[in-house]
């Protein structure tokens, strides 16, 4: 009588029941994989699952280990109660029961291996978000080294900025929305908006009552006064914040002591300007 055949779920080779014709290709304690892509041997006539136990066994076993490592993490972290959460509960041992079918219908140990590596990912992205904030804190800390006029928020109310690369300090604000990046002047009375950065807030220069006169390096300039209704850095938030608009062309805008008198205090230590400012 000819030796009984199966097909291999995977790629299809005839695979012979009996255990002698596996014998080559299995080593010790090792269930029977098919000779030609290495899948594991489905169950045999017996019933039997490829851990040599009946599937019911492996079930219990799954149901058991499982319910005893819930039991002990409840244990330990006092989560649930069958008084208080009942529900949760309830959901909990319906996923036990999930888990340990799927475990006993067949391939054990590839399906234990795949629920090891979603657990895995589960585990990893839970401690993600636990740490969330850490995890964009340390994320801003990283941005304001790379790039300075970002800066960082080391505490509640508390913006840093280190010196750029030209040794000064520079500090990106939102005007009215718009992104402009400031070179920090202490020396200046107010806030200087460049003319081009003006056009990009929608001011239109030639209309611009130009009432301030500036003495500078390169002699005296005059800027036209405005008033910011939003003007924000990171965290800090102010509004109806006085500026100028500068008639001459200029390298870059400049953030003057307006904005500097609207804090709590500032300080700078070695290269790092630190800002602090009252809660609102």
């Amino acid at each position: 009588m000819p030796a009984q055949t199966e097909k291999c779920p995977q790629c299809g080779e005839d695979l012979l029941q009996s255990e002698s014709d596996w014998a080559p290709f299995l080593s010790d304690g090792e269930a029977g994989r098919c000779p030609r892509c290495g899948d594991v041997r489905p169950e045999d006539e017996t019933g039997r699952t490829l851990t040599g136990l009946p599937p019911i066994v492996v079930f219990g076993l799954s149901a058991a280990v499982l319910c005893g490592l819930m039991y002990g993490l409840n244990t330990i972290f006092e989560v649930l109660s069958f008084r208080d959460n009942p529900g949760q509960i309830v959901y909990e041992l319906v996923f036990v029961v999930f888990v340990s079918a799927y475990l006993a219908s067949g391939r054990t140990a590839a399906k234990l291996k795949g629920l090891l590596a979603w657990a895995g990912i589960f585990l990893v992205a839970m401690l993600v978000y636990a740490h969330r904030h850490d995890l964009v804190a340390v994320k801003n800390r990283m941005l304001g080294a790379l790039i300075p006029e970002f800066g960082s928020a080391t505490a509640a109310h508390t913006q840093q900025f280190h010196v750029g690369t030209d040794g000064h300090f520079h500090i990106r604000a939102k005007v009215n929305g718009v992104a402009i990046r400031f070179l920090v002047d202490t020396g200046a009375s107010h806030i200087v908006l460049a003319p081009r950065d003006a056009e990009r807030l929608g001011l239109d220069r030639q209309r611009l009552d130009y009432d301030k006169i500036y003495a500078t390096a390169n002699g005296t300039v005059r800027g036209a006064s405005i008033r910011v209704d939003d003007f924000r850095v990171g965290d800090l938030h102010l509004k109806n914040v006085s500026a100028s608009v500068n008639e001459a062309a200029m390298g870059e805008s400049l953030l003057g002591m307006t904005f500097f008198n609207r804090l709590e205090r500032f300080t700078v230590e070695g290269d790092v300007l630190t800002i602090h400012w009252a809660e609102r």
